[in-house]
């Protein structure tokens, strides 16, 4: 809908959009890059610093692409990678199916209605996905902690929650195989002190 208001026939809108779609995989492959060092929140905060406006139309095409790419940069990849970790190992299957259902439905409520939204109330409709983005990314800023850097058996230490980090738990593994390992020998010297004693020896 919005290339044919802006003039282009039935070809060019397929190359278009061909050429838009295909900006996502690089910007994803750049995203696997950078996501470890930026960090999951600042970078699925980044599009909604970034995104240019769609003020004219001679620049409508320009700042599609322009999106994607900041889009497929940050917050794409990332979000799916940060609904990955923030569930604990029982729930994360469960949760993050449940999230990206989440995602397509809303997804699909607004293809469905883009049609007669713009028919209805034309340039405003972007204003509904402004106000959608400006209360996501207060909540992100405020609510959403970093999980960057964590084992996943950590992560739930940020969310407030009581665990054994990971460090703490081999620590604690080491020290009772310690135990039990001297508390071995030490059975063996009081049963049978020769068996020891030839075992001391080798």
């Amino acid at each position: 809908m919005l290339y044919s208001n802006l003039g282009f026939n039935s070809v060019q809108q397929l190359l278009i959009q061909s050429g838009w779609i295909s900006v996502c995989p690089f910007a994803n492959f750049v995203n696997s890059l950078i996501v470890d060092r930026f960090g999951r929140v600042r970078l699925l905060i980044d599009v909604f610093q970034r995104t240019g406006s769609r003020g004219a139309a001679s620049g409508a095409v320009f700042f599609l692409f322009l999106h994607i790419a900041l889009f497929g940069l940050s917050y794409d990849a990332t979000s799916y990678i940060y609904r990955s970790e923030i569930f604990p190992d029982p729930l994360r299957a469960r949760g993050l199916g449940t999230s990206i259902t989440g995602l397509f439905m809303s997804t699909l409520i607004f293809l469905q209605s883009a049609p007669t939204a713009f028919t209805n109330i034309s340039w405003r409709y972007y204003i509904v996905f402004i106000a959608f983005s400006t209360v996501a990314l207060v909540i992100m800023w405020f609510f959403f902690p970093e999980t960057n850097g964590k084992p996943l058996e950590d992560i739930a230490e940020v969310f407030g929650d009581n665990i054994v980090l990971e460090d703490d738990k081999l620590e604690n593994i080491h020290r009772r195989f310690k135990e039990s390992h001297y508390k071995e020998e030490t059975l063996v010297d009081q049963i049978d002190p020769e068996k020891s004693t030839s075992v001391h020896c080798t």
